[in-house]
């Protein structure tokens, strides 16, 4: 199977998976946000970040997991990924022990002594937090298995399995809902048994479908040595990560208490959902760029750097505009009851990711380089700065909202660096960069804004359904139509219109 028919395939499996995860995680949110009350919904939000917190270093393993699984592939050396797979294993284990003894020891006097939680509810969350370190162990055990399905390309597996566990969510919901006793804790419960059942199938299907992942004693210590130091590197991009989201939540909750937690945890859940829009291109985009560097094909490694940055930012742009105009109304028929900055935050957090989403290829494409310690030191140092200056922020506003504003500033400098990085390592040129995504995203931007602009001044705030089916049913052709006019290189033009003219001849 060719390259693009490849690529082609697995983004259909991950936007199915995407409709789905997406309708059904959203809707969740809305039920369990009824079943627990803002205030449980805040503190499992909080229990959740007070493990996530050291968890991120499974991050940057799973990262270097698939970018080793792949650059093996793309190799054909199939000792060589035995060994890896094998190795990256071991790793994940000993990441696994680490997660639990630092979430026993700090985590849990942190999470006791220095957050905001009210005493009648102290026991309950203890009990939501020591589910929710089981739940981070089996998460990052089976990293590995998802990191080899998603390298072998069975992207209809992990599609499949996406949709399962949000299936699954939400019959959580529903039971949680309808339960007389302590909700918060019943809820972790089923988000443990949850999170059991997932890593089973992860775990089951590698064992039967890949030779490789039949574990086997690895001595060759230069495997675990190659791995450890692109995990040592790439800890300060996930501790960086970890900080914007995890360790904002926990100043949020200092600052502000459970109830800033629970607007957050209600942003939280659409930025996963947008995530999955854009991450469902980059997970079959990610195999493609690391086989290209392994095969040394500099050119197919350049173009879809390029070319994935750019679709990247069109197809999240057209998703985000028509939301940003009936946001208000939007949340209100979801939630039902809306905690208060919510809205505030989410915006913010919308305009972060779209700004976000351009560096994913060339996050993959840095990654594939293998050499990445002063990309890493410079650009995950400058993103850990989320969390100090968030803090400042805080103590000198007042205001939670603060801290997307420093989200918006960092990640725009964020990007810049990874493209002089880039220049510098496998000498991706900045001025085709700058021809071929900069200039179009910019006046795609400018184009989607101003219809925005258009439709509240014409429209005004969306009162009803129809109301936000009437604005969408004008915004969102005209967005389309603006990236293929301004986004859309002549090439690309002429294939699209040859296509069609096939298709139509038919």
């Amino acid at each position: 199977m060719s390259r693009s028919k490849r690529i082609a395939k697995n983004t259909i499996y991950l936007y199915m998976r995407l409709l789905i995860v997406m309708g059904v995680s959203l809707y969740t949110v809305r039920v369990v946000l009824r079943a627990l009350g803002v205030q449980d919904y805040g503190l499992y939000g909080v229990a959740s970040a007070s493990v996530a917190i050291f968890a991120f270093i499974g991050g940057a393993l799973s990262q270097a997991s698939q970018r080793f699984l792949s650059i093996d592939i793309g190799r054909g050396d199939q000792a060589a990924l035995t060994r890896t797979f094998s190795a990256s294993f071991v790793l994940h284990l000993g990441v696994a022990l680490v997660v639990v003894l630092l979430s026993e020891t700090f985590g849990l006097w942190l999470f006791n002594n220095q957050l905001n939680i009210p005493p009648s509810r102290l026991m309950a969350a203890n009990h939501a937090y020591q589910l929710s370190i089981i739940s981070s162990v089996l998460m990052i055990l089976q990293a590995p298995f998802i990191a080899l399905i998603v390298a072998r390309e069975e992207l209809w597996f992990f599609a499949l399995v996406g949709m399962l566990e949000a299936i699954s969510k939400l019959g959580v919901a529903y039971a949680v809902l309808n339960f007389e006793g302590d909700r918060l804790e019943l809820y972790a419960r089923f988000i443990l048994l949850s999170s059991i059942a997932l890593f089973f199938l992860y775990v089951g299907f590698s064992l039967i479908k890949f030779k490789e992942a039949r574990l086997r004693p690895n001595l060759e210590w230069s495997t675990y040595k190659d791995m450890a130091g692109f995990v040592g590197w790439s800890f300060i991009g996930n501790a960086a990560g970890a900080g914007r989201t995890q360790g904002v939540n926990l100043l949020l909750n200092v600052f502000f208490g459970p109830l800033a937690n629970a607007a957050y945890g209600v942003m939280t859940q659409v930025q996963n959902a947008v995530n999955s829009f854009t991450n469902s291109l980059q997970t079959a985009l990610s195999p493609q760029i690391y086989q290209s560097y392994g095969k040394g094909r500099t050119d197919d490694f350049h173009n879809l750097t390029i070319v994935g940055s750019k679709i990247s930012f069109m197809l999240l742009l057209v998703l985000v505009v028509p939301i940003l105009h009936g946001l208000d109304y939007l949340l209100t028929i979801w939630l039902g009851t809306v905690p208060e900055h919510a809205l505030e935050f989410v915006r913010g957090i919308l305009i972060v990711l779209l700004i976000d989403t351009a560096s994913l290829p060339l996050i993959a494409a840095l990654a594939a380089t293998g050499k990445i310690k002063w990309y890493q030191i410079s650009v995950g140092g400058l993103l850990l700065l989320n969390v100090p200056v968030s803090y400042f922020a805080f103590s000198a506003t007042g205001q939670p909202e603060v801290f997307i504003f420093v989200a918006i500033i960092l990640s725009l400098v964020a990007l810049v660096l990874r493209l002089l990085f880039l220049r510098a390592l496998v000498s991706l040129r900045v001025r085709d960069y700058a021809q071929r995504v900069v200039l179009p995203v910019l006046a795609i931007g400018a184009f989607s804004f101003a219809v925005l602009w258009l439709a509240e001044r014409f429209f005004g705030q969306p009162g009803s359904l129809a109301d936000v089916l009437k604005s969408t049913a004008t915004i969102l052709p005209s967005v389309v139509v603006g990236c293929f006019a301004l986004g859309a290189t002549r090439q690309e033009k002429t294939y699209v219109f040859n296509k069609a003219r096939d298709f139509f001849r038919r």
